[in-house]
């Protein structure tokens, strides 16, 4: 008899300790799992060409309040914005993306801007970033047009496979698509 009560004891501390264990550990996840892409393209409903072309990757036209929460939600962590500063958004995006909890990163441009500086910047946020990323212009054809280069260059796609989910997911311009074919075939040449 003497022998059982130090190890009820022993059992009843590790219990305890368990117990209070389990919520510590769960305050210190602060990044929600990755939602999956059906997931994320369901919450995009109505941004213009919103897509999740790659895994934590989502894709677009103008975001909304509402949606930049949503994408925090589902494990995203920051908004990257293709538009021009003048280009209206309907709303202080950058203080929005705070609210939401994301950060705001932007890479302006249009089709007459659009060089390799372009590309080159785009390839090292989305390698800096990794998963987690919404990507927006306007009704995302600048988006499809810098997100090829990164998908052929950087994830190891073929140009048809990424020119094929550009021109599904918004890419319209024959110019930008120009620009990113003749930018992948320089790089190409540097290897």
């Amino acid at each position: 008899m003497r022998h059982r009560r130090p190890v009820l004891v022993l059992l009843v501390l590790l219990l305890a300790t368990a117990t209070h264990a389990a919520p510590a550990a769960k305050r210190v996840m602060t990044r929600p799992a990755m939602a999956d892409s059906a997931s994320v393209v369901a919450m995009l409903a109505g941004v213009t060409n919103g897509a999740c072309p790659y895994e934590g990757v989502a894709t677009g036209g103008q975001p909304s309040e509402a949606h930049l929460v949503s994408l925090r939600k589902a494990g995203y962590t920051t908004v990257l914005d293709l538009r021009m500063p003048e280009e209206p958004r309907g709303m202080d995006e950058a203080a929005a993306a705070k609210r939401a909890g994301l950060a705001y990163e932007t890479l302006p441009f249009v089709a007459t801007t659009l060089d390799d500086s372009v590309f080159t910047r785009f390839r090292t946020i989305m390698r800096t970033r990794g998963k987690g990323v919404f990507v927006h212009c306007a009704s995302a054809n600048r988006v499809n047009a810098v997100l090829v280069p990164w998908l052929v260059l950087d994830r190891g796609w073929s140009q048809e496979r990424a020119f094929a989910l550009a021109r599904t997911n918004g890419l319209r311009s024959p110019e930008m698509e120009a620009k990113a074919r003749d930018y992948l075939t320089r790089q190409a040449g540097k290897r």
